[in-house]
């Protein structure tokens, strides 16, 4: 197994509302070449994962040379992805993530859990227009949707580099090696450049639906779930924490964490005037000083809901403290 490194003098994707939930955390752009759409018949052969560092990106690329050296593969690209808080890949969650621990398993390897899906092409089917006006949503036409297609340098497909690793598995002609490797490199590269298409969306009302992370002072609690079942907000994910069971309530909060497997549940009683529903900040016992600040905080009470709208973006901040408060000890988790 080779490990190929490229330090890039580019910036890495920032905008007001995704540095309000990904800031703090440790990123990752994933994307990985197989001999096959199966991981019970074919194998991953390459894996490119990309992070921003202090003033431009750090690709690296791990090639299996020989058709023995998989495992060496895996246990180098988990060991990476065990550093991180959130994970982006283009179909993720459907297919990269699950090979990779398929394939670990397979092989009697671990593969790490608790870290963040950030799945693109979920986002762009689930939350976006596009597919009403683009013919697919594949990586390469929301490329050319974004004008990116001038900087992808490789000409192959998925398909078309299989073929050319076999190529190379029996001729050893770096030439073919090389393509192989660019064509992982752009599907990385231009992976991260795609992010930018969130400035088209609302990003709050994506979390919302599928969950963040709440990375506070090296320790990350992960938000799966977010319910808002009449008066009661209940927020399910996983957290780091001690070795023992947590409980903690109040007033109109409710939190528990399970031990054994990090889970924990976090319920909010919330109160209902009309079609408006917001809970009061007072009793809870969190650092919520910039949310008493914020346009829909009045008198204390923090508005969440008009009608059927849910605020989505006061909603995750409000998560945001309190889950942040629990990891940093300000209420012992």
């Amino acid at each position: 197994m080779e490990i190929l490194t490229e330090r890039r003098e580019e910036a890495f994707y920032r905008s007001a509302a995704f540095l309000s939930y990904f800031e703090n955390a440790r990123l990752g752009v994933l994307d990985i070449e197989t001999t096959g759409l199966s991981p019970g018949a074919g194998r991953v052969v390459l894996a490119g994962l990309l992070t921003p560092e202090k003033g431009g990106l750090s690709l690296r690329q791990y090639f299996s040379s020989h058709r023995d050296s998989e495992g060496a593969l895996l246990n180098a690209v988990a060991e990476e992805i065990r550093k991180l808080d959130a994970v982006i890949t283009y179909n993720g969650d459907s297919f990269d993530l699950p090979f990779l621990r398929e394939r670990a398993e397979r092989r009697g390897l671990s593969f790490p859990e608790g870290f963040h899906s950030l799945d693109l092409y979920q986002i762009f089917h689930r939350h976006s227009p596009f597919r009403e006006f683009l013919p697919d949503l594949k990586q390469k036409t929301l490329e050319r949707f974004a004008g990116l297609s001038p900087d992808r340098l490789d000409e192959i497909d998925g398909k078309k580099s299989v073929e050319l690793y076999y190529a190379y598995c029996r001729r050893r002609d770096p030439s073919l090696k090389e393509k192989i490797l660019l064509h992982n490199r752009d599907d990385v590269l231009q992976l991260a450049r795609l992010l930018r298409l969130l400035d088209k969306l609302d990003l709050h009302e994506i979390l919302y639906a599928r969950g963040f992370p709440v990375v506070r002072e090296g320790r990350r609690a992960l938000i799966k779930r977010i319910a808002l079942e009449g008066c009661r907000l209940r927020v399910r994910g996983t957290a780091a924490g001690g070795a023992q069971d947590h409980y903690a309530y109040g007033e109109s909060y409710f939190f528990r964490r399970q031990a054994s497997t990090g889970e924990f549940l976090l319920e909010l009683t919330l109160a209902q005037e009309e079609s408006y529903l917001f809970i009061d900040l007072t009793p809870l016992p969190f650092p919520l000083e910039a949310l008493e600040r914020s346009p829909d905080c009045h008198s204390g009470y923090l508005l969440l809901a008009e009608g059927p709208a849910v605020y989505h973006s006061t909603t995750n901040r409000l998560l945001q403290a309190i889950l942040g408060a629990l990891l940093t000890g300000q209420t012992p988790l």
